[in-house]
């Protein structure tokens, strides 16, 4: 990264009064782009759909998590840290890009990783995080992760490098930040009148960070859009209450971190989780997904995948046909999938 691209995201940061406390490393290309998408919003009926193109937020491995990253990187390195720990399923793009970036701090990689349906996408995203030389363990189901992780951090103990914990999907408060700083980023290309101010945001929800940290951030810039996330993860892992509380923990380091503010506890209501494109399952497709992925690349030329964006599209396009949306409404859909194909 040049000393020109350091210093345009540190005036980007310096925007939103965080960046005086928390620190970040500079790992994302922003802010990513909005685009209206009149192709695919004439073809569901509503005129006023955007797309934000997190899918852009690096060059070398975008999606969401690389927001999330920058925040979970400075922290490990203020503890002195020189190896994260993560998880995610075979294939995971979290753990692709955590194994990506990392090196650019620095840092070592231990991924554990449970066995998920096959698929062309994950097969390459496995191949690809074994090729940036993340170390990986591979567990038959999720629930013997946790047995795994206590055995890497006995191993380390012996060499005294204990690693930095990093959960699912980056979601923890430290992560979340990103996706506050994302929300204020939005509120930017309002204010400069790329857009007007969405009525509602539909994304993926998986591990519920970008979720929590959108619905943080929007409180926190006083924006009145409506966050609705599309469930893609078992109900134990993500729904209304956990991202109410992801966010509200979020707002707390915060308010620790000495970043006053005045925002209220969130809580459940806040925010909409649709639960009818699940499926029968983690990484299942449902017709409406197949659906949904195809219109998306047919008319914007969008990529998606099966298992989170598909489904946020096809909940998207059920609300709207369905008429759970004002069409005087600006709808955005955050798109968080880093295509895989276009890892470097």
């Amino acid at each position: 990264m040049t000393e020109e691209q350091v210093s345009r995201q540190t005036e980007r940061r310096l925007d939103d009064s965080l960046v005086l406390r928390i620190p970040y490393l500079p790992l994302a290309e922003l802010p990513t782009p909005v685009m209206a998408a009149p192709r695919l919003g004439d073809s569901i009926g509503h005129p006023n759909l955007w797309i934000k193109r997190d899918d852009l937020s690096s060059s070398l491995c975008g999606g969401s998590k690389v927001r999330k990253l920058e925040y979970l990187f400075a922290d490990a390195q203020e503890r002195g840290r020189s190896e994260v720990l993560t998880v995610g399923a075979m294939g995971s793009n979290h753990v692709l890009a955590t194994s990506v970036h990392a090196p650019r701090c620095g840092l070592g990689v231990h991924s554990v990783q449970y066995r998920r349906p096959p698929g062309r996408d994950t097969d390459l995203a496995m191949a690809a995080t074994i090729a940036h030389g993340a170390e990986v363990s591979i567990v038959s189901s999720r629930a013997a992760v946790p047995f795994a992780v206590v055995r890497r951090y006995a191993a380390s103990a012996l060499h005294r490098n204990r690693p930095y914990w990093i959960p699912r999907g980056g979601s923890s408060a430290v992560g979340a930040l990103g996706y506050v700083v994302a929300a204020f980023e939005l509120k930017r290309q309002v204010e400069s009148g790329l857009l007007a101010e969405p009525a509602r945001v539909y994304l993926s929800l998986g591990s519920c960070g970008a979720a929590a940290g959108l619905l943080a951030g929007f409180r926190l810039a006083r924006m009145r859009t409506r966050i609705v996330a599309v469930r893609g993860t078992p109900h134990s892992v993500a729904s209304a209450p956990k991202v109410a509380a992801l966010a509200n923990s979020t707002l707390r380091l915060l308010a620790r971190r000495g970043w006053h503010h005045d925002a209220l506890p969130l809580c459940a209501d806040d925010l909409t989780v649709l639960d009818n494109q699940y499926g029968e399952g983690y990484g299942l497709p449902t017709q409406q997904t197949q659906d949904a992925v195809r219109l998306a690349a047919e008319t914007e030329g969008l990529v998606l995948e099966e298992t989170y964006t598909g489904k946020a599209m096809a909940g998207l396009i059920d609300d709207i046909r369905s008429g759970q949306v004002d069409p005087a409404d600006v709808v955005l859909y955050w798109h968080t999938y880093g295509d895989v194909r276009r890892v470097v």
